[in-house]
């Protein structure tokens, strides 16, 4: 049976000196992917990492005599012999002691939780598509809807409070949906992405078909919009290098790396 080891770094930003120092390395298992709540809980910074044994890892984010180190505060199994792939907050826009956390897995589910207390409740799980559910978002409007895209080249969209089923599906991919991301300034605006290499603008009113498509030249691995002006978008684009996206062109990019773009920010 293969094994998956690895680890979680901390650095610290130095902004003065433009440098990233690291102060902290966590070994686990295999990490797909990782986010900061967007609020504190209980005055803590909050970090959730998935992994390859199929748990969903919180940290405290904690200083300890001027020293910041990241604590173990919850594991939980999202299922056995799975690896657990995305992970998304739901509180982008609002604040509360009890976020969810949208999972997606290889075994195709979507799984929702709540942080509650010292642990985390699961509120159901959606068997949403037929090969690995590559990644899964929320929508940061609505803390009850949720999306996902699978290796079976679909895009779903479901309500929390209606249980096993998919509120839409769209077959409009070429080939598997690799990354979702709501837009935090417009509240209809969602951004799918994918290994056929498009960019792909929707309005959640209307799933059936995206409103524009930008061509990126390598399969869409992640996005992010730019922080303060929702007509910048960052794409790590797997083979095609990482490109910034204004509206519907590129309009710069970068491959200097030479090795696969698997996350922006």
């Amino acid at each position: 049976k293969q094994t998956r080891l690895g680890k979680i770094y901390l650095f610290v930003i130095d902004e003065d000196a433009a440098e990233i120092s690291p102060v902290q390395t966590i070994n686990t298992a295999g990490i797909l992917d990782q986010k900061w709540c967007y609020h504190t809980i209980s005055g803590s910074p909050i970090l959730a990492a998935v992994t390859s044994i199929g748990t969903i890892e919180l940290y405290r984010l904690v200083d300890e005599e001027g020293a910041l180190n990241l604590k173990l505060w919850i594991e939980h199994s999202i299922g056995q012999d799975i690896l657990a792939l995305s992970l998304d907050w739901s509180t982008n826009k609002t604040q509360t002691e009890e976020p969810k956390i949208v999972v997606s897995d290889s075994s195709g589910s979507v799984s929702v939780l709540k942080v509650a207390g010292e642990g985390l409740e699961q509120i159901g799980t959606w068997k949403a598509h037929g090969f690995e559910a590559w990644i899964a978002a929320c929508n940061y409007w609505n803390p009850d809807v949720f999306y996902s895209g699978g290796d079976d080249c679909l895009f779903k969209s479901y309500d929390a409070r209606v249980a096993e089923v998919a509120v839409t599906t769209n077959r409009s991919h070429e080939a598997g949906v690799t990354a979702v991301r709501s837009c935090l300034d417009v509240e209809h605006q969602l951004l799918t992405g994918s290994y056929d290499e498009k960019i792909r603008y929707w309005d959640t009113r209307n799933l059936k078909k995206s409103t524009s498509e930008v061509e990126t030249n390598g399969g869409v691995w992640r996005l992010k919009y730019h922080p303060t002006s929702r007509d910048f978008v960052l794409a790590a684009c797997m083979y095609g290098g990482f490109k910034l996206v204004e509206k519907d062109s590129v309009v710069a990019e970068y491959g200097e790396h030479e090795s696969i773009a698997y996350g922006a920010d």
